[in-house]
């Protein structure tokens, strides 16, 4: 069992965010995220922390200073200060989540794109909002992702839950993703 990072950099906001959020399963996000004692209640931390993913390995939260809605930052849980400093597992599991975060806001928004765009700072409540709507659509395609392996008769362990997310689906050939 994993348990919280203890704060390797106590300045810096993504060590503390990685101290006070706990890994859980993606296709089965804690519930009641809004309570207290829920291990993803955004008041872990201040300002308010709406986690969206969150791994051994990465975390997911919105944007405090978002660019557009659904701005998400997607980090390894070890204080890296550059993305040069993340080894090749941690890279390797940003990218393999980075497609599933990345179908998760094209379902949340109905956009098929996203771009990058300028907008005021997001409020506690809108953040809270964003975030549950990730966190179901995630955990709604590691279902889907789970049943189309199952269908095909390979099951998939506990370790490897992104192993082979979303590569079966179609690539959109126009994405400028």
């Amino acid at each position: 069992m994993h348990t919280m990072a203890s704060i390797d950099d106590p300045n810096c906001p993504f060590c503390n965010i990685a101290a006070n959020y706990a890994p859980y399963a993606p296709a089965s996000p804690p519930s009641s995220p809004l309570a207290d004692d829920s291990p993803i209640s955004p008041t872990k931390t201040a300002p308010e922390t709406h986690i969206v993913l969150s791994t051994p390995t990465v975390m997911a939260f919105l944007d405090i200073m978002p660019l557009q809605p659904f701005h998400i930052l997607l980090c390894p849980r070890s204080h890296r200060p550059r993305l040069t400093n993340v080894s090749r597992d941690e890279a390797a599991e940003m990218g393999q989540w980075l497609a599933v975060l990345s179908h998760a806001v094209v379902k949340v928004t109905g956009s098929p794109d996203w771009n990058v765009g300028q907008r005021e700072e997001l409020d506690d409540d809108e953040g809270r909002g964003m975030a549950e709507l990730l966190r179901e659509a995630v955990a709604e395609l590691m279902r889907e992702e789970e049943e189309v392996q199952e269908n095909e008769g390979k099951g998939e362990d506990e370790d490897s839950h992104v192993e082979q997310a979303l590569p079966k689906r179609e690539a959109n050939k126009d994405s400028k993703l």
